[in-house]
């Protein structure tokens, strides 16, 4: 089981832009993993497809087995909320949701 497995995932903006054609990886538990490209290459809509920020038109994210759409995943999921450059403490994503929904952040 890989750790993070992105399948065929394809992301349209609203404007039209394609900022995503297709993009497939997989990521074993213990790899290192970066993403490198220039401005508009589609990093950063990647990273919040997998955190569940933003939906993709087509494809699907598993992590750890789980997939995205998954409540389980959106439940479960624990990122760092940094300060200065320092964790602050791990919190789940859906209360990250909230924060942001809510001007918290």
């Amino acid at each position: 089981m890989y750790s993070l497995s992105i399948k065929n995932i394809s992301k349209t903006f609203s404007n039209g832009f394609k900022v995503l054609d297709n993009i497939s990886f997989d990521i074993e538990q213990g790899d290192i993993f970066g993403f490198l490209g220039p401005n508009g290459s589609g990093k950063t809509t990647t990273i919040r497809i997998i955190l569940g920020l933003i939906k993709a038109n087509s494809g699907e994210v598993i992590v750890n087995g789980i997939n995205i759409k998954d409540d389980k995943y959106k439940d479960n999921l624990l990122v760092p909320v940094f300060r200065d450059g320092k964790i602050l403490k791990e919190t789940s994503l859906a209360e990250i949701r909230n924060r942001l929904h809510n001007g918290d952040f």
